[in-house]
């Protein structure tokens, strides 16, 4: 299943440029709602830091799987999203049991990093993007 919200899904559609820029803005809007909810991670009680490459983050997203699930004894109730031990696989964060909010954070900013310096890239050569301005 390939997911809509990667580069590789829009490839070949004409207006990448325009359709990379809302995904960043649909995923902007919806990571400030989460952000709503989650809670405040500061410099002040972070252990270690390492800088994350979002390129590299963006290339791991479109290997990952998007499913619809729901919990066993509620299956009336869906949710959409990845499975959490392909997850921990793929990025290296959190357990085999959870996506942690904070995990699913980084990493969408990370990937909106990295689209937003996709588009700056094909602004600077619209051959490359099969675009004219």
């Amino acid at each position: 299943m390939q997911c809509l919200w990667s580069p590789r899904a829009w490839r070949g559609q004409g207006n990448s440029v325009l359709a990379l820029a809302g995904c960043i803005v649909v995923g902007v809007a919806l990571i400030l709602f989460v952000l709503r909810l989650a809670r405040r991670q500061t410099s002040l009680i972070a252990q270690s830091r390492e800088p994350m490459p979002p390129q590299d983050l963006l290339k791991r997203m479109a290997d990952l799987a998007i499913y619809r699930w729901s919990y066993r004894g509620r299956p009336t109730v869906s949710h959409i999203g990845p499975m959490s031990q392909e997850f921990h696989q793929l990025f290296q964060v959190g357990d085999q049991r959870r996506i942690y909010v904070v995990d699913a954070l980084g990493i969408a900013f990370a990937c909106i990093r990295a689209l937003h310096d996709e588009i700056q890239r094909l602004k600077m050569h619209p051959a490359i993007s099969g675009e004219s301005s």
